[in-house]
């Protein structure tokens, strides 16, 4: 829910209580495992602000995704065929001096 601050009084007390809790216990064992290292509910809140970050930006995604799965596609499809080159009758012809291939 919201919370507002509608007297100097809330204030203080807001003060006060964040002064009286301890720190939590997985704070340290974060700060001593390292930066890098996602504990407890860290870990439900990366993969849910994650998600929501998915939601939100799939198309930018998935247009990269799509093109980069085509290519390699395109690529794999390339090295099958080079099996057959210049083994076509329909396309075979004598290749120029400095041309290795008729296609690339």
């Amino acid at each position: 829910g919201v919370f507002t601050v509608t007297s100097s009084w809330d204030i203080y007390q807001l003060r006060q209580d964040s002064r009286e809790r301890p720190p939590a216990p997985l704070a340290g064992l974060a700060a001593a495992l390292g930066r890098g290292v996602v504990v407890g509910s860290e870990a439900a809140a990366f993969v849910l602000s994650s998600l929501q970050a998915v939601r939100d930006h799939w198309v930018h995604i998935l247009v990269p995704v799509g093109f980069v799965f085509g290519w390699y596609l395109d690529k794999k499809n390339d090295v099958k065929l080079i099996a057959f080159q210049n083994k076509s009758l329909l396309f075979k012809r004598v290749l120029r001096p400095n041309e290795e291939v008729t296609w690339k």
